[in-house]
Parts: structure tokens; C-alpha cells; sequence
């Protein structure tokens, strides 16, 4: 007959106090330097942003950004940044600007709308979905 060793006791993990040493290491209150404030303010200076790229862009390419919005190829700011070297962020603010308003939610909804490149050349129709997300977007009142 085989002896049975008896049952391992298994080792428990524990959790340790923080020491003095480890508290004292971490600072108390951390202050953002790089990171502007949100508010009213900031706000104000990201509309006041996009408004100023939107004009530049209307000046750069008036067939795309003139007074009649068109609906604008999917993927637009890409091209957008290579012809005038802007960063991604402030080629998408001024896009995002522009494409809140309702008149160009409208031009993407009616139908048989088509999008337009830069040059407003048509590049493709648009499709049912995005028609019906811009009508929604429309009664929810923009973005």
C-alpha cells in the first residue's frame, strides 16, 4: 500500500502596508503645465481656430469651401494636410467646423448627393447611411 504525503500547505499572498519611504516618494499635487484649461474660454479659441482655417482654406480652395457647401470625400483631410502642411489637428478642427453646419448637412443628405475632392471634382456617390446620420445629426441639432 502507497503512503500519502500530507496536503502542501499552499503559500498566501499578502498585501504590504506602504511604507514611509514609498509615500514619500510620490508628490501630493501634480500640476499639467502643457494643458490649457476647459472652458468658456478654450472654447472660444478652438471655434476662433477653425473659423481662421476655414478662411484660409476658402482663400487656398474656393471650389471646395466657397459659400455653397458640397460634400466632401471621405478621407479629405489627408489630402488637405499635404497641400498645405497642417497638422492633423488643425486640418480636422477646420474640417469638423465646416462640416457641423447644417448647410452642409443638407447638401449630404439630399438626394443623389456625390462627394467632391479638393478641386471639387466628384470622386464618389454617397451612400444611404451616411445620408440618414447627417439627417439625424440635422434634428439633433449639428454635432
Amino acid at each position: 500500500m502507497q503512503k500519502l504525503s500530507p496536503p502542501r500547505k499552499r503559500p498566501t499572498l499578502t498585501l504590504k502596508r506602504p511604507t514611509a519611504s514609498l509615500t514619500a516618494k510620490v508628490p501630493e499635487e501634480r500640476t499639467y503645465v502643457d494643458r490649457p484649461a476647459d472652458g468658456p474660454e478654450n472654447a472660444a479659441q478652438h471655434r476662433a481656430a477653425a473659423r481662421a482655417g476655414l478662411a484660409e482654406l476658402a482663400k487656398r480652395f474656393p471650389a471646395a469651401f466657397g459659400p455653397k457647401p458640397v460634400p466632401l470625400a471621405v478621407g479629405v483631410h489627408a489630402h488637405l494636410r499635404e497641400a498645405t502642411g497642417w497638422s492633423n489637428k488643425r486640418a480636422r478642427r477646420a474640417l469638423g467646423y465646416r462640416c457641423s453646419w447644417d448647410e452642409y448637412l443638407r447638401a449630404l443628405a439630399s438626394p443623389g448627393a456625390q462627394r467632391h475632392d479638393l478641386t471639387r471634382q466628384p470622386v464618389a456617390a454617397d451612400h444611404a447611411e451616411q445620408a440618414r446620420e447627417a439627417l439625424n445629426r440635422m434634428r439633433q441639432g449639428g454635432r
